[in-house]
């Protein structure tokens, strides 16, 4: 079987309007982004404003969310979660880059519990002048 990219596939999931139309998720993501530019709203609104049912706008949303395009707020409108866009900020981006760091591993060293040393330390020590005493059995 031949491996075909999820992009090209075409059992790819669809999501269907109330109008009975149909949207793969990637396309559906982006307009569902474009409500959010000007104003907060709640997933009933967003539902309302698309004309598709609640479960899959959350759906929607919630993976906005994990990808931080969205951010949400907890109460406000009649204690339901109102999700937003936050602005662009050059100073956040600045202090808060969102990109990983690349880097290169040189060399690799392995240790193992048996190169250690055993060194064992008492569980109390007492008042007594020169009590403190350290065991050392691996180097002998």
């Amino acid at each position: 079987m031949k491996y075909q990219r999820l992009q090209d596939q075409s059992n790819f999931h669809w999501y269907v309007f109330d109008n009975g139309t149909k949207m793969q998720m990637n396309k559906l993501a982006s307009l569902v982004e474009k409500l959010f530019n000007t104003e907060r709203l709640t997933v009933k609104e967003v539902s309302e404003k698309i004309g598709m049912e609640r479960e899959v706008v959350t759906h929607v949303i919630r993976r906005l969310c994990v990808k931080s395009i969205l951010t949400r707020q907890c109460g406000g409108k009649n204690k339901q979660t109102v999700y937003y866009k936050e602005p662009k900020c050059l100073l956040a981006n600045l202090y808060h880059p969102k990109s990983s760091i690349k880097f290169k591993v040189l060399k690799r060293t392995l240790h193992k519990v048996e190169d250690g040393l055993n060194v064992s330390y008492p569980l109390s020590v007492s008042n007594h002048r020169n009590s403190f005493v350290v065991y050392d059995s691996g180097n002998e």
